[in-house]
């Protein structure tokens, strides 16, 4: 599928709508792991964070599930998806 584009008068300006999709999904997925994280960390010295590097996002795929069929990488993924 092509990705739709808004066209300005100006071909300088266009905007692709599916980049723009595709950066929301992004903020909405860094959105959803600093909640996790924060509710996981609760009040301890790590809990209630503002931010995170981005490197974390890799850790996220080490913490799995109890059968280890998933991890927390495809939890919160699935979170941004809802």
């Amino acid at each position: 599928r092509k990705p739709e584009r808004c066209k300005l008068k100006n071909p300088e300006y266009d905007i692709n709508i599916q980049s723009a999709h595709q950066i929301g999904r992004l903020i909405k997925l860094f959105e959803v792991a600093l909640a996790v994280g924060n509710y996981l960390n609760g009040t301890s010295a790590k809990g209630g964070a503002y931010g995170f590097k981005l490197d974390i996002i890799e850790k996220l795929n080490d913490l799995k599930s109890i059968d280890n069929k998933k991890n927390l990488l495809m939890y919160v993924i699935q979170l941004t998806e809802e």
